[in-house]
């Protein structure tokens, strides 16, 4: 990872600038999250179908259970250390050490974990071993997940926080499928809206017809292309049982080539974004524009009335966001509408044999929702901050979802206003939408199926009377019960834009107000060396600059 070498090397110049112009706080919690950076390879697929056992297979030693059931699977991360641990954790702190036995015995894990009442949905394993193969990957921590269908409302949230905190994934899709799951394809679909690299691995490969095989391979790979609209960075196929697995440390080191991409995205974008406060008060302090102090004594008594003219200003933009909100909702249930309609002879086959869809009904609205935040949501935000920028008279925003940046300058009468929505756009673009409120409903909805469907199953065995009772009673009934549950979501993720905003807002308009105020202190008190000052002032703008170049 060479940008995290690089920002690592240059930290000690970045640290004396940001002491210099009071940010050590801002530069801090930046720090951190370099710190906390993991290169995560989630491996994905449906519930068995052999991550263990390609995990073991990769470290040659059976180090995980491969006999554990949906309910007792946590997610467990692996990667290099000089020596080895076993921890349960928690987004907090280490819960407890474990033993290699303790590891494989899932219901020990299971009843510690109860026992010592934490929510399953941020509990983990963390395990660091002194592997040659992982010491060749050094940076890369492979997580075992749980199966993408298991219908746990815990394992989907599990899911959701590794979509967040992980910058590649490994599909694991066994052979023995001939083609995708319904439940992957949703799991594609997701991952597709956030542009996340991908392993395609596909296991169990001896319990084909080794003439079959290259078929069998080159439709899973046409079928995960088709929802990726990308290749795989590389396509592996294995018989882990049988220790053969040739590739997949070849592909381990493709995603390890994707790092700096990865890493520029996850951590160095708060970097930016401090960067981007450190320029635009060096730029003040700088003066260019020879201001005599009483014009920035006026410069600094009109940010007040900028702040609240401002302010009058996204009364209206949150007027116009909250307008968003209807729209989003009606495009969440169409698509949830499609999502269960493409699933359709599927649903037939699992209520004809007593099954409940509740699972499937969990995916295609996680799914549905995701889609709407990404294609819809998102979009319409970010043209709404767009057209406010435009309306006022400031130098534009390169609002690029990725790469935010801001152009350097200062205008005497530049409404500080939305050069404060660099680091806010890039917040909402990485963030990922809450899920959580949807988990209730999950189990709600098995109301929906009682017993006259049961009735109706002893009563009529032909596939139309189920595609009828789904589409014209089962589908509108999930359609009225989710709808709230949908209304709910998009609101909090209003309010978060909302209060982001103004957040940004009042934080520029303070840097501002706080550069002007030292710049008239420093003009009033040492005029004879302003000189000499600016000299400093521009040394610390071209390291920044500087640094920012090495690091892209």
């Amino acid at each position: 990872m060479k940008l995290k070498t690089q920002l690592e090397q240059l930290l000690p110049n970045i640290e004396t600038i940001a002491k210099e112009q009071g940010f050590e706080s801002e530069l801090k919690l930046a720090i951190k999250n370099n710190h906390q950076f993991k290169l995560g390879l989630p491996l994905v697929g449906a519930f068995s179908s052999g991550k263990s056992t390609l995990i073991n297979a990769l470290l040659g030693e059976k180090l995980l259970s491969v006999e554990v059931t949906p309910e007792t699977c946590l997610p467990t991360e692996i990667g290099y250390s000089k020596v080895e641990f076993i921890h349960l954790m928690n987004e907090n702190q280490k819960i407890a050490d474990l033993t290699r036995a303790q590891l494989k015995d899932q219901d020990y894990l299971l009843s510690l974990q109860k026992n010592i009442n934490q929510d399953s949905t941020n509990v983990w394993i963390d395990v660091g071993l002194p592997h040659p193969v992982l010491e060749r990957h050094k940076g890369l921590v492979l997580v075992d997940m749980p199966g993408w269908e298991s219908g746990i409302s815990e394992h989907s949230l599990a899911i959701d926080n590794y979509i967040q905190s992980s910058g590649a994934y490994a599909v694991v899709i066994q052979a023995t499928d001939g083609t995708i799951r319904e439940s992957i394809q949703q799991a594609l679909t997701e991952l597709k809206l956030f542009n996340k690299p991908i392993v395609l691995v596909i296991t169990k490969a001896d319990k084909i017809n080794s003439d079959e095989l290259p078929s069998v391979v080159k439709n899973i790979t046409k079928a995960v292309t088709q929802y990726l609209d990308v290749s795989p960075l590389a396509v592996v196929t294995t018989t882990a049982r049988k220790k053969d697995i040739n590739g997949l440390e070849e592909a381990l080191a493709k995603v390890v080539q994707q790092s700096d991409n990865i890493y520029q995205n996850m951590v160095l974008t708060d970097f930016y974004s401090l960067f981007d406060r450190i320029e635009k008060k060096l730029n003040i302090l700088l003066n260019k524009e020879n201001l005599t102090v009483e014009e920035v004594k006026t410069a600094c008594d009109l940010i007040p009335e900028e702040l609240t003219e401002l302010k009058n200003q996204l009364k209206q933009l949150e007027q116009n966001i909250d307008q968003i909100i209807p729209s989003c909702v009606e495009s969440t249930k169409v698509n949830l509408a499609n999502n269960l309609k493409s699933q359709l002879n599927s649903l037939v086959t699992i209520m004809r044999n007593g099954g409940n869809i509740q699972t499937q009904v969990h995916n295609a609205l996680r799914s549905a929702y995701l889609t709407t935040v990404e294609l819809d949501f998102k979009p319409k935000i970010k043209r709404q901050l767009t057209s406010l920028q435009t309306g006022n008279d400031i130098d534009q925003i390169n609002l690029n979802f990725e790469n935010p940046k801001l152009e350097n300058g200062l205008n005497k009468v530049d409404s500080f206003g939305l050069q404060l929505l660099s680091a806010f756009i890039t917040k909402i673009a990485l963030q990922i939408p809450i899920l959580k409120p949807f988990a209730p409903f999950i189990y709600a909805v098995a109301s929906i199926f009682g017993s006259k469907l049961e009735q109706d199953h002893q009563r009529e065995q032909e596939n139309e009377h189920y595609k009828q009772h789904i589409l014209t009673t089962l589908i509108p009934q999930i359609m009225i019960q989710v709808e709230p549950k949908i209304q709910e979501s998009f609101n909090n993720m209003v309010l978060r834009v909302k209060q982001e905003i103004t957040l940004e807002s009042e934080r520029n308009a303070e840097d501002k107000q706080q550069a002007l105020v030292e710049l008239q202190k420093k003009l009033s008190a040492a005029k004879k060396q302003d000189s000499m000052q600016k000299q400093k002032y521009k040394e610390n703008l071209d390291q920044m600059l500087e640094i920012r170049a090495k690091l892209k």
